[in-house]
């Protein structure tokens, strides 16, 4: 029976270190998959694909009726004494400005919006033709221009 006893106990104790070491590989593996799903859950949710457009809400109450638009008038050039309203539009120091208000005060002024002004000069262009001589022939005139060509003008 001792016999017995003895192959039991070695069978228990085989069998103990077997499932301790799958225990252990089982630990290893578990502590991987957790970390893994911590990664994931850690990331940035990646949007999905675009739903359906939902129904539309209630109109909401009017509001208050304002006031007409007025179109912008052009005044000339800008006198001080003349009675300005909101909206004209004047020409002052090679710019044009508008007013923002009625009685506006001077021009240019903190009640005055800048419209435009001129811009700097541009480049000189190619030389145009021009006439270097003029002769008669008959009853025809002939033309020599300044690149060399000949016109005639009868």
């Amino acid at each position: 029976m001792r016999r017995d006893a003895v192959i039991v106990e070695a069978a228990a104790s085989a069998a103990g270190a077997i499932v301790g070491r799958y225990a252990r590989e089982m630990d290893s593996r578990l502590a991987k998959l957790d970390a893994a799903i911590a990664a994931l859950e850690a990331r940035a949710p990646v949007p999905g694909p675009r739903g359906e457009d939902g129904k539309d809400g209630i109109d909401g109450k009017d509001g208050e009726k304002g006031s007409d638009a007025r179109a912008w008038r052009h005044r000339g050039t800008w006198e001080a004494g003349l009675a300005y309203e909101a909206g004209d539009v004047v020409n002052n120091d090679s710019g044009s400005s508008v007013a923002l208000k009625d009685n506006p005060g001077p021009c240019p002024g903190d009640d005055w919006g800048f419209v435009a002004s001129r811009g700097k000069p541009g480049k000189p262009g190619d030389r145009g033709r021009s006439v270097d001589r003029i002769a008669r022939d008959g009853e025809a005139f002939l033309f020599t221009m300044n690149d060399g060509t000949v016109e005639t003008v009868k």
